[in-house]
């Protein structure tokens, strides 16, 4: 697939820089790959695909525009992920509205999305509480994990000696 052969950090350049041609032209690239990747790894349908391509795309540009993007190297697999959470999502609220929800199969929830249920502002107290009942090595290293969603596993080993 051609999307791994592009600098996706070229993107993030051209989106945060006004480059409007630039942009489109990797915008045209980038789409394909995130709908082949959520129907190939996802088993998503054509048209839930696109949907929630585009919408990753919309959440992932403003987190750009916002500069908060810290590794612009890794701008793909970070669209990647949201994909994959943005379908997890989609799929849970296509479930809660469907009358017919037995149909569905239940994707069980991705550690990713464990966390991002957690993050949920109506699951923060409850967070909260359950923090303080773990050790302070474990309240440590979980803090961190939440503080730094995007942390690599080596950072990680060396920050806490594991």
């Amino acid at each position: 697939m051609s999307s791994y052969k592009v600098d996706y950090s070229e993107l993030v350049n051209a989106l945060q820089n006004g480059e409007k041609e630039e942009a489109d032209r990797l915008l045209k690239k980038l789409l394909p790959a995130l709908k082949a990747y959520l129907m190939t790894v996802m088993d998503a349908n054509p048209q839930d695909a696109e949907e929630v391509a585009h919408q990753a795309l919309a959440n992932v540009y403003e987190k750009i525009m916002n500069n908060d993007i810290r590794n612009k190297k890794y701008i793909y697999k970070y669209l990647l992920t949201t994909c994959r959470n943005q379908y997890i999502l989609f799929i849970k609220d296509e479930k809660r509205y469907s009358s017919d929800s037995g149909d569905q199969a239940s994707l069980p929830a991705s550690p990713a999305k464990q966390i991002a249920n957690l993050l949920d502002e109506n699951r923060q107290e409850i967070l909260k509480k359950c923090l303080q009942e773990l050790p302070e090595d474990s309240r440590t290293f979980i803090t961190y994990i939440l503080d730094h969603p995007n942390v690599v596993s080596e950072t990680l080993g060396e920050r806490f000696g594991i």
